[in-house]
């Protein structure tokens, strides 16, 4: 027991398992309580906004974590974590400036896709979320998993709690809930921050961390675009409605998701320095050993999901949802095969083949975007859609196995570096 409450991995694990249970609250609350275009306005709102902040967090999160967890000492790590802040303050005014007169420019297609929620609101939660983003990230490079947790757990419960209490608020009132806990957090955030952003600019640093997250920007968007995708088209051919529906299913994977990507999460570090020390052996056991445990302990929950699907989402979104049960079925697919997909991207990466890894999945963000128009535009049902998702999937492991198999070959059980590739 002691061995167990000392893991800062199983902290972090159980810290995101509550958050996650949060947002998990959250959308069941919001999905009783709003009508279902409302609730369908609210998940394309928060599907936009996960898209750009994969875009922040593509420039700094995966760089960061990386050269801080193997910085020689604690002046290199401010160095880098100074130089992330710069990048990650510029970025998002950019992008906030951005958001913010493509309102104006694309008035009538924002119209008429939905996204108006999106494009008024958005930027300034964009700068809200800021000093959030910085302070979770930091503390991941350094391995503070509670105050992770801690900075998570203030984000999510507040918000939830509110929208609880009032439960007959609109959809506006929501939106600015949302938006004064996160500008609360933020402030917090920033007066405990012990970096702070120095004028002038360490270009040496910065172009180090980008020269590594220009591969990483791409896998983050494109692995976002494997989630949003399905929720955009579904929007562009069938409406909010339909997006409503399909989000549940969304959503209750999560549940078992967030455990596999907590582990994940602080796997990247380790697994990055033992790459980086020429430990292959230890490497390959620890990577397969993670995936094999994971995919065995999920068996029981996905056995438990196909077959109590539809008291599954009637217990969770009510009588309204209950025709997204057979969406979930097919996600039960996806959820066995996702241990491996989502360990081979954070192998790719800690090999130093982040190309590799960014080329993965702008492979399966280009099959699933083709497969759900394909789908869509045929009329089939949203069960095809969620096939899609499994299908692309299963490639993109063929992908990251065929690369790191030729990156680090396996022989008399230990990874080696081939004489070609030294």
């Amino acid at each position: 027991m002691k061995k167990i409450l000392k893991n800062s991995r199983v902290w972090l694990m159980v810290g995101n398992i509550f958050n996650a249970g949060f947002g998990f609250l959250s959308i069941g609350i919001l999905a009783r309580s709003l009508s279902t275009d409302d609730f369908g306005s609210w998940v394309i709102f928060v599907t936009n906004m996960g898209f750009v902040e994969m875009i922040r967090s593509g420039f700094v999160y995966q760089a960061l974590v990386k050269f801080v967890s193997s910085a020689e000492n604690e002046q290199d790590s401010q160095r880098i974590t100074n130089a992330a802040w710069q990048i990650s303050t510029l970025l998002s005014v950019v992008l906030a400036f951005i958001i913010f007169i493509s309102q104006f420019l694309f008035s009538a297609g924002i119209k008429a896709n939905h996204f108006e929620l999106f494009f008024q609101y958005y930027p300034i939660v964009l700068m809200l979320m800021l000093p959030i983003n910085m302070a979770t990230w930091v503390a991941h490079a350094n391995q503070k998993y509670f105050k992770m947790w801690l900075v998570n757990f203030l984000s999510s419960f507040p918000f939830l709690l509110i929208i609880f209490i009032f439960k007959n608020s609109k959809l506006i009132e929501i939106l600015w809930v949302f938006a004064a806990v996160r500008g609360s957090v933020g402030l917090l955030c920033l007066f405990d921050s012990k970096y702070r952003i120095t004028i002038q600019p360490d270009i040496k640093t910065i172009k180090e961390l980008l020269g590594f997250s220009k591969f990483t920007v791409l896998t983050t968007i494109s692995t976002n675009i494997l989630k949003s995708a399905d929720v955009l088209l579904i929007n562009a051919f069938l409406g909010p409605t339909m997006v409503a529906i399909y989000n549940i299913p969304l959503k209750l994977l999560e549940v078992v998701e967030i455990p596999l990507r907590s582990w994940a999460m602080s796997a990247f570090p380790r697994l990055s320095k033992l790459a980086a020390e020429g430990n292959l052996s230890q490497f390959k056991s620890n990577f397969t050993k993670e995936v094999k445990y994971f995919t065995l302990l999920l068996l029981p929950f996905l056995g438990i999901a196909f077959h109590f699907s539809e008291q599954i989402v009637f217990l969770y979104a009510g009588e309204a949802f209950v025709a997204a049960s057979p969406i979930l079925k097919v996600f039960t697919i996806y959820l066995l095969i996702m241990p491996l997909d989502r360990y081979l991207g954070i192998a790719l990466d800690s090999v130093n083949l982040p190309h590799i890894n960014t080329m993965k999945v702008v492979l399966m963000a280009s099959l699933n975007i083709f497969g759900d128009w394909y789908i869509l535009s045929h009329h089939l049902n949203l069960e095809a859609v969620a096939m899609v998702t499994v299908a692309n999937t299963l490639f993109g492991i063929f992908v990251g196995l065929f690369f790191i198999n030729k990156k680090l070959s396996v022989q008399n059980g230990k990874f080696f570096i081939p004489a070609s590739s030294k």
